[in-house]
């Protein structure tokens, strides 16, 4: 969603980005980060097939471009070893991993040598490829949000 505003400055006309993120609490070597942004929603999602974590609390953000990128920059460091969270606006993907970030261009088919790249990287880091298909994510969180 693209939002106009007015900067005080010469009334100069801006665009804005708004972003939509998901993080998973259970991404985190530590959650309270959270406290820092207040969530759309936060939904509990059950894995039975998962050995590790039967449940995950995923947290949805409609965030401003600048609080998004801020809070990207901390989700870098407090992300857990194969783990990852993306931001998204209408033309960007951010996809962030523990100490690394990668900007795609949202695309349909993810094909771009900037998806490729990030994708080798995720797999590299024992992300199964399966989950990189974020048009799936995309579909979800607008699922979730509009879900009473």
């Amino acid at each position: 969603m693209i939002r106009k505003t007015i900067e005080a400055k010469g009334d100069i006309l801006r665009l804005e980005m708004k972003y939509k993120g998901i993080v998973q609490s259970e991404s985190l070597n530590n959650p309270n980060i959270l406290s820092s942004i207040k969530p759309k929603k936060m939904v509990i999602e059950r894995h039975p097939e998962s050995q590790s974590c039967k449940y995950g609390h995923m947290y949805l953000f409609h965030l401003e471009e600048k609080v998004a990128i801020s809070f990207i920059e901390k989700l870098k460091e407090a992300l857990e070893d194969q783990w990852f969270s993306i931001f998204w606006s209408e033309n960007d993907v951010y996809v962030v991993f523990k100490n690394n970030l990668f900007k795609l261009p949202k695309e349909e088919n993810w094909s771009s040598i900037e998806y490729n790249k990030m994708k080798e990287y995720a797999v590299s880091h024992g992300i199964g490829a399966q989950y990189l298909d974020f048009n799936d994510e995309f579909d979800k969180f607008e699922r979730y949000v509009t879900e009473r």
